[in-house]
């Protein structure tokens, strides 16, 4: 990546040394932009040609402080079981934008969002998104959902599958502490909730 953007006039490339994470890359990425609009991706998403255009039309028709965007998924030949799954349950920002919430494979926000909310808890595994846009839509800001701006992410196999809903499991425990919520208390409220 870093050959490839050496190639692109006017592009900078900027590298987080001091905390390796998403979350940290995304704080760098925040600190140093300039525009009034920002977009998040994620490496392994493939913004649609028309994506940035069409997310910030959607910002600014909608009249809204952030769009969380259509993210589509690739499959195999054989489109397995655990492609399915993932497909079915990560990055829907077209059912998680209804609850006030987003994932930042495929975001855009206006800059004074950005700068009422702060940057994104780094310490995080995952899930820093959903709590960044949380905190964001209960200050007021309005997220809408933008069918449009499309990013395309290949779907997983069960091994990447499995790590990646470790990975989400470990970090919603850090938020439930980030949040003072008890995490014991919490698993037992959701297994209550469990349709039996």
């Amino acid at each position: 990546t870093p050959d490839v953007i050496r190639e692109f006039e006017g592009v900078s490339l900027l590298v987080e040394d001091e905390v390796q994470g998403s979350y940290a890359a995304r704080n760098r990425g925040m600190k140093e932009a300039r525009g009034d609009v920002l977009a998040f991706t994620d490496a392994d998403c493939t913004p649609d040609r028309e994506w940035i255009d069409a997310g910030v039309n959607t910002l600014r028709r909608e009249d809204a402080g952030l769009v969380g965007g259509r993210v589509v998924f690739e499959f195999t030949g054989e489109k397995t079981a655990a492609e399915r799954f993932d497909a079915s349950v990560n990055m829907r920002n077209d059912k998680s934008v209804a609850k006030g919430v987003a994932k930042t494979a495929n975001v855009f926000v206006r800059r004074e969002v950005v700068e009422e909310i702060g940057p994104f808890p780094q310490h995080l595994l995952s899930g820093g998104d959903v709590h960044w846009t949380s905190a964001a839509t209960d200050a007021g800001f309005e997220l809408v959902y933008g069918k449009e701006a499309i990013v395309r992410h290949p779907s997983r196999q069960l091994r990447e599958l499995l790590k990646k809903q470790y990975r989400v499991g470990k970090g919603q425990i850090q938020i439930w502490r980030l949040d003072n919520r008890s995490a014991v208390r919490m698993l037992l409220v959701g297994l209550l909730r469990f349709p039996m």
